[in-house]
């Protein structure tokens, strides 16, 4: 049952953050259309994690200059495969597997480091510790339309844990190429620690319904603070599936909901359904194809220099 939008009963601004971990140049665009139709008016703190350098200096005096001079860049080490997995059995390598064959290349290798840093890492950061409420934003997934109301107000005062833009069922053939093994991991887990799930659309048995949460999302952090999530994480990296099948962190969140809290702890803002939200479509989503083009520009301007 959803509850309504009130009035905040609570006094006081939530301590929240909005949270991106990027590398794609559509960036800027994403960060003015956040600011245009939400955050000018709310004004959370923006955290941008980083593996490694991937923005210039100038880029990120652009962002600070015309879009707020406070968000904030952080650059993280660079990651490293977990020592319990071994190169050959990463994702890439397994050709039987249609979705790895066709579409995940040894170029996408840094992709299994951001799911694993995003699914749990993340939420043992220190800049993320300070926080109680955390919205995390894709790079490419686009605020287009005025959101006129606080997020986090509207999710702490209702009590939620966990309030994702969209809710999808995460059954299709090539996204069930990338969960293999993952629904006989939760069935193993509830009954080894003998759990039964609170939330309908997880059965006794581990059966799940595929209905997951969709990034962007706001979650409550305490669902990340406590011994259950620490116990499932846990269960979850040490069975390598990140790294292995490229397991995502939707279902890895959605999971442990389901297995720890009730169906009213979510709330689905339906924000693309409602025009509020795009993936994609704005900028230049990927940094190797603007630098193609921009060396085939390039490439025709000397050859016309020359003629």
């Amino acid at each position: 049952m959803t509850k309504n939008l009130k009035e905040d009963k609570k006094s006081g601004k939530p301590k929240a953050v909005i949270w991106y971990i990027a590398a794609r140049p559509c960036l800027k665009e994403n960060l003015e259309l956040l600011y245009k139709n939400f955050n000018n008016k709310y004004q959370y703190p923006v955290l941008v994690f980083t593996f490694g350098k991937k923005y210039s200096r100038r880029f990120i005096e652009n962002i600070h200059k015309k879009i707020d001079f406070t968000i904030k860049f952080v650059e993280l080490d660079l990651p490293k495969i977990p020592p319990h997995i071994k190169e050959q059995d990463l994702f890439y390598h397994r050709k039987e597997i249609p979705y790895a064959r066709k579409y995940f290349p040894k170029s996408r290798m840094e992709y299994l480091h951001v799911d694993n840093f995003v699914a749990g890492e993340v939420m043992e950061h220190p800049e993320i510790k300070k926080y109680d409420f955390a919205l995390q934003m894709d790079d490419d997934t686009f605020l287009i339309q005025e959101i006129d109301f606080d997020l986090f107000k509207f999710v702490r005062n209702n009590n939620y844990k966990f309030a994702p833009f969209t809710v999808r069922k995460l059954n299709h053939p090539k996204v069930r190429q990338c969960q293999i093994g993952l629904r006989e991991l939760v069935k193993k887990y509830i009954k080894e620690n003998n759990i039964k799930p609170r939330s309908s659309s997880l059965d006794k048995n581990g059966n799940w319904d595929s209905v997951a949460g969709r990034y962007p999302a706001i979650y409550d952090l305490t669902i990340f603070r406590n011994q259950n999530w620490e116990k499932w994480w846990n269960c979850v990296n040490e069975s390598g599936g990140i790294y292995k099948y490229r397991w995502g962190d939707n279902e890895i969140h959605t999971l442990h909901m389901r297995i720890y809290y009730l169906d009213s702890d979510w709330h689905n803002f339906d924000f693309y359904k409602k025009g509020k939200c795009k993936h994609g479509g704005y900028g230049t989503v990927y940094q190797d194809r603007m630098h193609k083009t921009l060396r085939f520009v390039k490439n025709l301007y000397r050859k016309f220099q020359k003629t």
